[in-house]
């Protein structure tokens, strides 16, 4: 095991591999050669190491190892100092930072011993900010002496947001980026300042191998020297008079020192806009000085110059005057007022009428931000995100329907009036309002935004309109964001409804419903929450309108589905239901809906014996629940196109977040009463996803894609995108039911301990070799002594077990894993969403190869460490395993253990699920195993997860586990002679491969 690390010093990175030595030694020839021939990056051109000195800390002169992986620590009892180490280290160009960092994420191939320390990691993050800079052009050439010679550079200009990200960076750099130092003292850099050094050299060596790339031409004069300079490998200048070189390096100095001035100035230049006191059309603009240390001190830019006023002397003595003058300057170039004011020397600030105002909040504000000035606005401007207009207010009405079955199609009496705010503007108002002169008036206590040809459009907008019959679902999306939206060109400020349609609005906002009653055919109880949402989709289902369950793992949204779907057929529902999952969980919902739904008859449609054509429509009607996968959906769209659905539903719905996937068009090509959603993340990646999903449930209700684009900007990053966001999810939170197991009404409610079972098919290599092992036990038995026999059974039994966990593990052939196992598969769904939310995972396998192999595939798939305790662990490492999982920050989220070494006598309650790979066949080494989460000291929910291969042995065995107590006590006792003493005839059933076992 080997950790590579990133340093810095000279003005350039460097990486460098940690061994398990008791000296940090030069790694050997071997490392470097791995990290120069692609097992960390592909690098372009051939690396040569070479020696420096690091300072790493150490006691007694022998180096802490940065992870416990690598070794156990030095004597503790001895002072932890830092000591000098002179290592072979790979320096790293531009081209090398590019080809490492421009990835999403850094891993290493599984089977290379390789950690990646967490310099690394970091560096990443540098990369991205530097990588922002350059795309936001925030840099500046220059010219600058260093020693004897002249450079040509680039100068990083930072903004508000780029610093903040700078100083997050300089609070978390790691110590080995600054451990590099040739003398006989330790580095002393302070942090920030080294992270600004490793800053501007990223920078500059990026742009240079971008502009680099470009053509080359003659350089006759000094100007084109310094640009050939910016764009080279190498910055130095060279020129026959470097007279000629200063006097340019000033002017070049006199050039960017405005645009520098903001960044390096310890102030911000801040304009505050303040409303007038009465009602005279006065509005002032004041000038002040903000510290950057303390943002809740302004200084009046006229006490700056007089020495005035209450402000501290030492502060005073600090601030530039050519910071403010040159702010002056600039601001002059963006507001005529402060061109004016600058000509006559006013410091104060100026003032302004209720026009300019306007065209001061609409025009110069943005323009001075984006130059560095700070503004301080009224909050009516910035809380409103605008001045307000006059709007519409949208009237409905209706009696209640005759049946509630009419559902949204009902007609409702529908008109338009105009409103500000929502309130609705009375005859005189709008007259007053028509004939006012100024854009920028206050009207009931409040400014807003109006002008004669505005009003004249909103009132020929009524004329046009009048009264008219509208269904409940046309206005549903405007209702339920209580207006917002644009109606030509006017914004809808309000939807005010009456009658039964009002109340349903209220249901469906409070979710506050009237339980429905479960059915009597449930097999269970359904906990108060799980009612609620059994309950829910019951509700939405009467209204036609389509549901997403998105409760959290482990919530039980498979629980609530089949309580709705038997109640609906014991409610008079003929039709069946529609559910299309996963392939690696259609096992799953067999075995619940034979649990919790006994009554209800399902049919799984897939495999090579499916049903098909007209025989299929037969099968379906037959039955209350047809079960299918994703793939199949599009394989066999046209035999589910011509089947009347009641519902149809999709589990893991995510996989439609693509509205433009094939899989995305075929679900909602089929037709369907009413249409649910599973999914614990509605929205992965963009708000499109959550688009798609409700296009599937609700069609229309968020309009065509280009609508929601340009109706729902996403940005989070302006005050639009806020408002956009917020509208989102008001018009989609009535349809979208989510409750976490961080919700305290919901943890009280659950037990402490919940047991999953986990069914996962096995591919069509895994039961083959099954199969295979199955018939060499026939001829076995055949043509064996009678004496070997329980020998041979339960060899038999142990590559049956090791088949249904990977086929690697049984052939022992270090062959590849992806996509040859039901059980890795779903392993890799649970943790990608423990990953998701920042949760702790044990997996535990009675197997050291199965866990070996686990560690190296979770360590590539995820990029990540992850820990691995077996009985070849020393206990002492293993004891430092334990507490980095328990109290590091940056230890791995992911612990594989053997459930022989890991099932008994350590702590690991920073874990909330426990995964069982395979099964050990006793009760009570699985519960001991899983109560190393699950104990005193354990503040969350434990979730355990037991894999479990249906159709073969690993099945019969935990039915028999389930049911049979003689059988279990004897497995409990350690006693496994009861297999071998099986009848041949007894075997073959307990062994035997079932069609259910495998995938589709």
């Amino acid at each position: 095991m080997r950790a590579i690390h990133l340093s810095f010093g000279e003005r350039t990175f460097y990486l460098w591999g940690e061994e398990p030595k008791e000296k940090p030694q030069s790694p050997d020839p071997t490392l470097l050669k791995h990290l120069a021939q692609g097992e960390l990056f592909q690098p372009s051109r051939r690396m040569t190491a070479v020696k420096r000195t690091l300072w790493l800390p150490a006691r007694g002169g022998v180096p802490i190892p940065s992870s416990p992986l690598l070794g156990d620590e030095p004597d503790r009892r001895k002072k932890t100092t830092l000591a000098p180490f002179s290592l072979s280290v790979l320096p790293l160009k531009a081209q090398d930072l590019q080809d490492l960092f421009q990835r999403e994420s850094l891993e290493v191939p599984p089977g290379t011993g390789l950690i990646l320390g967490q310099s690394l990691h970091w560096g990443l993050r540098l990369f991205r900010l530097v990588e922002n800079l350059i795309a936001q052009e925030s840099y500046l050439p220059s010219l600058v002496q260093r020693d004897s010679t002249w450079e040509a550079v680039w100068i990083p200009v930072l903004s508000e947001e780029g610093e903040r990200a700078m100083e997050h960076l300089a609070e978390s750099l790691p110590g080995v980026l600054r451990s590099m130092a040739s003398g006989e003292k330790p580095p002393e850099i302070p942090a920030m300042d080294h992270t600004r050094e490793m800053v501007s050299t990223m920078l500059n060596g990026l742009i240079r191998l971008r502009l680099s790339k470009g053509p080359k031409k003659a350089l006759p004069s000094l100007h084109d020297v310094w640009l050939e300079a910016l764009r080279s490998p190498s910055p130095e200048v060279r020129w026959k008079e470097e007279k000629d070189i200063v006097e340019f390096a000033t002017a070049l100095d006199r050039w960017s020192r405005p645009a520098r001035l903001h960044s390096e100035s310890a102030f911000r230049f801040c304009l505050r806009l303040e409303e007038p006191p009465s009602e005279e059309d006065r509005w002032e603009v004041r000038y002040l000085l903000q510290p950057k240390a303390d943002p809740s001190t302004l200084i009046p830019l006229e006490e700056v110059f007089q020495g005035s006023g209450s402000i501290p002397k030492k502060l005073l003595q600090t601030v530039s005057q050519e910071f403010i003058l040159t702010a002056l300057g600039q601001g002059a170039r963006l507001s005529p007022h402060m061109a004016q004011n600058l000509e006559r020397k006013e410091l104060q600030g100026f003032s302004l009428n209720s026009s300019e105002a306007l065209h001061f909040l609409k025009e110069e504000a943005s323009a001075l931000q984006a130059s560095g000035f700070t503004l301080q606005l009224p909050s009516w401007w910035i809380n409103h995100k605008g001045l307000k207009k006059v709007g519409l207010t949208a009237k409905a009405s209706s009696s209640s329907p005759s049946d509630g079955d009419l559902g949204l199609e009902s007609l409702l009496d529908f008109q338009y009036v105009l409103s500000l705010g929502g309130e609705e503007l009375t005859p005189e108002e709008m007259r007053m309002l028509a004939e006012l002169k100024t854009p920028l008036v206050r009207f009931r206590g409040q400014w807003i935004e109006t002008s004669p040809e505005h009003i004249k459009k909103a009132l020929d907008f009524l004329k046009k309109q009048g009264s008219r019959k509208v269904t409940a679902s046309e206005i549903l999306a405007s209702a339920l964001t209580d207006g917002g939206l644009q109606v030509d060109d006017l914004p809808l400020e309000r939807v005010a409804v009456e009658g039964w349609f009002a109340q349903v609005l209220e249901n469906l906002k409070s979710k506050n419903l009237s339980p429905e009653t479960p059915p009597q055919e449930f097999k269970g109880t359904l906990r108060h929450y799980q009612e609620e949402g059994f309950s829910w989709l019951s509700y939405l289902r009467r209204w036609g309108l389509g549901a997403c369950l998105a409760d959290d793992m482990g919530l039980g949204k498979t629980v609530q589905t089949l309580a709705h779907i038997q109640r609906e057929r014991e409610k008079g529902e003929t039709k069946p239901a529609l559910l299309i999952c996963p392939t690696s969980v259609v096992n799953n919902w067999l075995k619940e809906a034979e649990r919790f739904t006994p009554e209800l008859p399902v049919l799984v449609h897939h495999g090579t014996a499916r049903n098909r054509k007209k025989s299929f429509q037969t099968a379906a009607q037959g039955h209350g629940l047809v079960i299918s996968t994703f793939g199949l959906l599009q394989r066999d769209l046209a035999l589910f196109q011509e089947v009347p659905w009641s519902s149809m539903i999709l589990d893991e719905a995510q996989n439609i977040k693509n509205p433009e996937a094939k899989q995305s068009k075929a679900a909602r090509s089929v037709e369907a009463k009413h249409r649910i959603a599973l999914t614990g993340t509605p929205v992965e990646n963009r708000p499109m996803d959550l688009w798609s999903l409700m296009d599937f449930l609700n069609p229309g209700l968020l309009g065509s894609q280009s609508f929601f684009k340009k109706a729902f900007k996403m940005s989070r990053e302006t005050p639009q995108g806020e408002t956009a966001l917020e509208k989102l999810r008001k018009v989609t939170a009535p349809f979208l039911l989510r409750r976490l197991k961080t919700d305290k009404t919901i943890i009280k409610d659950l037990p402490e301990k919940i047991v999953t079972k986990e069914y996962c098919s096995l591919t069509k290599e895994q039961a083959s070799l099954y199969q295979s092992v199955l018939d060499d036990l026939q001829d076995g038995l055949k043509n064996g002594d009678a004496g070997g026999r329980n020998g041979l059974v339960l060899a038999t039994l142990t590559k049956l077990k090791q088949i249904c966990n990977h086929p690697a593990h049984f052939l022992g052939d270090n062959s590849p894993l992806e996509n040859r196992s039901g059980k890795l598969r779903r392993l890799i769904d649970l943790l990608e969403g423990f990953q998701e939310n920042q949760e702790h995972c044990l997996i535990f396998t009675q197997y050291r190869e199965m866990g070996e192999m686990l560690q190296g595939w979770l360590r590539r798939y995820f990029a990540q460490e992850v820990f691995l305790l077996h009985g070849g662990i020393p206990r002492k490492k293993r004891d430092e395993m334990v507490e980095a999982f328990q109290s590091s920050p940056n230890a791995p989220k992911i612990f594989v253990l053997s459930l022989k070494a890991g099932g008994t006598g350590i702590t690991l309650t920073r874990a909330n699920h426990v995964v069982h790979f395979d099964r050990w066949w006793n009760p009570a080494v699985e519960n001991q195993a899983t109560d190393r989460a699950f104990r005193i000291g354990q503040e969350k929910n434990v979730q355990v997860h037991t894999f479990i291969v249906p159709g073969t042995l690993e099945e019969r065995i935990d039915t028999m586990l389930e049911n049979k107590k003689d059988l279990a006590e004897k497995i409990v006792g350690g006693d496994n002679v009861w297999i071998g003493n099986l009848s041949d005839r007894e075997l073959q059933d307990l062994l035997r491969l079932d069609r259910e076992a495998l995938e589709v």
